[in-house]
């Protein structure tokens, strides 16, 4: 109960009725409350009322005990049409054009109105009807539970079927174990406790920016410092990419597409934002040792290596695919390789297995010629080598990714050789157990940095914390460097991928 907006809200009550304080008072005596104008004021300047007088001091004034006691007339509102994108078919309202703009401006929104009534909520310990209302509405539609919370407190099978009532039930619990620390540390706990559903998408949010520099800025300025801090942590592993392919780039700006120079602008854009490097938030490995036998590992690549592999080929008279097994050689291991490229396209030049196979030792990429072949029937006559090369890389990804994948599969074979040599040197030197080192990446993908990585290591982080890994100064240098870096030189100099030495 804010008795400070009770009182505000008598003395709106009085105004409204065009009294003076010592009117009211001797009305009041008219419906049997013996009151003065001195205790009028002390009512205005947030001394409460006895209980007893609220019924006759409402209805003198024309509205509910409730309103009086939530400091506020009740006003039911439509939060559907204020947050319209709760409607899964809100962009039905727009033309192509203002969709981005309009979800922007509707998120930024809700984030902002969810900030300022948890911020009430922490300072006053409680919400009016209407802002409850508000706060429940926002909740329900737009936010989860975070998995943090989920781990936090034991008692959530309660409110199974009541997900809005449980965020509820975590914040105020957080509010109240932390009485007496400040709002923005008090924030910084509440925060951890939901999650956005729509929240920032890092390909998304900075996706396409060179098309609109005005509207990110302002985008990025209005996050809060961990989002932006987030942001630029996810450059570790992660370049900006555009909304256009490289086709369709060339066309619309003029210029080659080059993602290193729009990934680097981006950073500038980030750091201009007010986002600060943060050693804490960056994805890091753990460097392992383990006891292995170096007979067993001798065995299991042998396994990998000289085991026989299972190819399929289509019989046209039977109507069926049969399978049989063959060498395990760089030639058969291309086999499907070489009927994907002869038989997804029924136009272009086929080619034998064995010439793919020449082809494919000296070259580490599928060749231009090959690419631009297979799907010669969409170039136009005045396309440039260039732009015909631009189009059958976007039709042609499947393309590029089988070749790649099998190259990948070639590296892996060839270091699998290697370390079956090393490990039958030492076999020959009369070792028999070896310690080894690895490293492993932490985080839900593969040497990748995701946004909940980075949520999951913030959740442990006390407010203090954070502000203090935030690092000014680096990122001031990281501005002055930028452009005379490589993207490889920045992530190596200022995203560093620690090693944490880990001994099993």
């Amino acid at each position: 109960m804010d008795k400070s907006k009770i009182g505000q809200f008598l003395k709106f009550l009085r105004m409204r009725k065009g009294k003076k304080q010592f009117q009211v008072a001797m009305d009041l005596f008219d419906y049997g409350i013996e009151v003065s104008d001195k205790t009028i004021a002390k009512w205005e300047k947030g001394n409460f009322p006895d209980m007893d007088k609220l019924n006759i001091i409402a209805e003198y004034y024309g509205v509910q005990v409730s309103d009086i006691l939530n400091g506020e007339i009740y006003t039911p509102q439509n939060f559907e049409e204020k947050y319209f994108i709760v409607n899964s078919k809100w962009f039905e309202r727009f033309s192509a054009d203002e969709l981005y703009k309009t979800r922007i401006e509707q998120e930024r929104t809700i984030k902002a109105r969810v900030k300022e009534l948890l911020l009430e909520l922490i300072d006053k310990k409680s919400l009016t009807v209407m802002q409850n209302d508000e706060l429940n509405f926002l909740f329900d539609n737009f936010y989860s539970i975070s998995d943090y919370a989920k781990q936090s407190y034991g008692e959530l099978e309660n409110y199974a079927n009541n997900q809005t009532k449980l965020l509820r039930h975590v914040v105020y619990r957080e509010i109240l174990s932390m009485h007496g620390s400040s709002l923005d540390e008090i924030y910084w706990e509440v925060k951890k406790l939901f999650d956005y559903d729509k929240r920032i998408e890092f390909e998304r949010d900075l996706c396409g920016f060179e098309e609109n520099i005005p509207m990110t800025e302002k985008l990025l300025q209005e996050l809060e410092d961990w989002e932006k801090d987030l942001l630029l942590a996810q450059i570790q592993t992660h370049n900006i990419t555009d909304f256009y392919d490289k086709l369709t780039y060339l066309k619309k700006y003029g210029i080659d597409y080059d993602e290193e120079r729009i990934t680097k602008e981006g950073i500038k854009l980030l750091i201009k934002s007010g986002a600060k490097l943060n050693s804490s938030l960056l994805g890091f490995e753990v460097y392992r040792y383990e006891p292995i036998s170096i007979l067993d590992e001798m065995e299991k690549l042998h396994y990998l290596l000289d085991a026989k592999i299972l190819l399929s080929s289509y019989n046209s008279e039977k109507n069926r695919l049969e399978f049989y097994w063959a060498e395990n050689s760089t030639k058969n291991r291309l086999i499907d390789l070489y009927y994907f490229l002869n038989c997804t396209r029924k136009d272009c030049k086929k080619l034998s297995l064995d010439e793919l196979y020449e082809i494919f030792i000296k070259n580490e990429k599928i060749p231009e010629n090959i690419l631009i072949e297979r799907y010669q029937e969409y170039m136009k006559p005045n396309m440039s080598r260039k732009e015909q090369l631009l189009l059958a890389e976007r039709i042609g990804v499947g393309d590029i990714k089988s070749w790649q994948k099998c190259k990948d599969a070639e590296k892996k074979v060839a270091a699998q050789r290697r370390e079956l040599q090393r490990l039958e040197q030492l076999w020959n030197a009369g070792e028999q157990l070896e310690e080894l080192e690895y490293t492993e990446w932490i985080g839900e993908k593969k040497n990748v940095l995701t946004e909940n990585d980075i949520l999951s290591r913030m959740s442990i982080m006390s407010y203090a914390e954070y502000k203090a890994s935030r690092n000014s100064d680096l990122t001031a240098k990281l501005l002055e460097e930028i452009d005379t870096l490589s993207l490889e030189e920045i992530r190596k100099k200022y995203f560093p991928v620690e090693k944490r030495y880990e001994e099993l």
